[in-house]
Parts: C-alpha cells; structure tokens; sequence
C-alpha cells in the first residue's frame, strides 16, 4: 500500500526533491570518506604489500571508501539524468524512483561501510 502511494504522490504532485542540493550532500559524504582513506593510509608505506596493522587498516579503510564513493557516483548520475529530464519536461516516476533509489542505496553503503 505504502508503494501506490508513493508513486502516486510521485506522479501527480512531484513530492519528492532531488537535484542539486542532492548532488552537493553526496559530494561531501565521497569527500569525508576520500579523506578518511587518506588520514589512514598516510601511515603505510606500501598499501598493496604492507603487512603491518597500519596498512591492514588502510587497505580495510580505503576499499569501504571506494565502494562508498562508487555508489555516490551512481547517485549522481541519477539524480543528473532525472535534473536533464526535468528540464526538458521529459521527467518520469521511473527517473525520479531510480534517482531515490540510487540515493538512499549509497547513503546506506557509505552509512555502514564507514559511518560516512
């Protein structure tokens, strides 16, 4: 039941806003957690071999990072395609549920992935 109405608000009133805002908030969770990486593998020497704890940390550290970024790049693009699509009046329910979807999907990667 939840699901019609959301697509029927969706569909008639337009309530949910994604666009730009949306873009900015997903650019600085990918930067909090670039940042994150880099403070973790500044101690490491060698990323790729290094057996130390440090770099056990980092390279932990650093893939959630890049799955947490992957996922906001996706986001991204998703909420730029529905933006081209407003514009041009060609929006649909189905942009606008890929766009949230997309959303909601890599804040919750970057969420348990890293605490981002």
């Amino acid at each position: 039941m939840r699901t019609k109405a959301l697509i029927l608000c969706l569909s008639v009133t337009g309530c949910v806003t994604i666009g730009l805002g949306t873009q900015i908030q997903l650019r600085h969770i990918a930067d909090k957690a670039r940042a994150e990486c880099s403070a973790f593998a500044k101690p490491c020497v060698d990323m790729v071999a290094g057996q130390t704890s440090a770099c056990v940390k980092a390279r932990s550290v650093c893939l959630a990072a890049q799955q947490c970024v992957k996922s906001l790049q996706s986001a991204e693009n998703a909420t730029q395609t529905l933006q081209e699509a407003r514009s041009r009046g060609e929006a649909t329910p189905e942009l606008t549920l890929t766009a949230v979807g997309s959303e909601a999907a890599a804040r919750a990667i970057c969420k348990s992935a890293g605490g981002w």
